[in-house]
């Protein structure tokens, strides 16, 4: 009805019917966009900080059980099963550690593909190469207010943890593309190949030769260590690090002092790859932290800060 007091006027105020979209139920606005954007950057950011701090972890844990060798060097057995106990347990420890600290979700869906892969070389060389798929990688995209399509920010690597059960080897297969993705001659987005890089976090405690070969004060001797350098097993049992207090201080010395260049240039190096692993994960921490200040900056242009 009409509030107009003078009856000699009509009053007429009806409006159309806007026009229902389906698709605007499912929109979000562009501050949702922003925001879910900033949210994951953040969580892979401290996902992989976590994971660095797990590696850290353990490299301390190792460098008690050095002190406990160092300050008791009876070469016995039941000393030396301790300390294999010992750094058994540090190792299982950080497997769990690096599988929680990557295993994050977002809006019930995970952000970093992960896996925990426990594989076994007994069978053979040939099931060795064939052990654990590595996982793929995911996209961190954004969907910009004022464009057209999802853009594709950076990679997030997927990460699988492999030990081996026999040796205690412990490796990261990091799957990440090479180059950013682009697209095709019709438009259409097109991911480009993983490339898979197999890191050597915790060598082999097994020995392709016997300790007995190995001399303190010799520069260049008969023992050699089973790295993954593609020597070929004994048919023998092999012997461990854990035979000899000599070779066990060598062993977790080369932890203690991943970041010595003569450790990573020596012939005589276990195999640890612990500098590439940290390298690697502080590259990925700093393209989340560029990736959330590109964001960031993007709102503050389009006047989204405030919300």
């Amino acid at each position: 009805m009409c509030d107009n007091n003078d009856k000699t006027e009509k009053c007429c105020n009806f409006e159309y019917l806007k026009p229902l979209s389906i698709d605007a139920l499912f929109e979000v606005d562009d501050c949702t966009k922003y925001a879910d954007t900033l949210e994951k950057a953040k969580r892979v950011r401290n996902a992989f900080f976590a994971a660095k701090t797990s590696v850290f972890n353990f490299i301390n844990d190792c460098d008690i059980i050095a002190d406990t060798l160092q300050s008791d060097l009876s070469d016995n057995d039941v000393e030396l099963n301790n300390i294999r106990d010992q750094y058994y347990t540090v190792l299982n420890n950080l497997t769990s550690a690096l599988y929680t600290s990557l295993k994050q979700n977002y809006n019930n869906r995970q952000l970093i593909n992960v896996d925990l892969a426990k594989v076994d070389d007994t069978k053979g060389s040939f099931n060795k190469e064939q052990a654990a798929r590595p996982q793929k990688s995911n996209d961190l995209s954004f969907s910009h207010p004022y464009g057209s399509g999802v853009t594709t920010l950076c990679y997030i690597p997927g990460v699988t943890i492999q030990l081996n059960k026999e040796d205690r080897m412990l490796k990261l297969k990091l799957a990440q593309p090479d180059l950013h993705s682009g697209y095709n001659r019709h438009g259409q987005y097109k991911k480009e190949v993983d490339v898979v890089t197999t890191l050597v976090l915790a060598p082999s405690v097994e020995c392709t030769t016997s300790w007995n070969n190995w001399d303190e004060d010799q520069e260049a001797n008969g023992f050699t260590h089973c790295n993954d350098l593609g020597e070929t097993r004994p048919t023998t049992t092999a012997k461990t690090v854990f035979s000899n207090v000599d070779i066990a201080m060598d062993f977790f010395e080369e932890f203690q002092n991943y970041q010595d260049n003569y450790i990573l240039d020596g012939d005589m190096s276990y195999g640890n790859q612990v500098l590439e692993v940290m390298n690697y994960f502080d590259r990925v921490i700093r393209t989340m932290e560029g990736a959330h200040k590109f964001v960031v900056q993007l709102s503050k242009i389009n006047n989204a800060a405030a919300c």
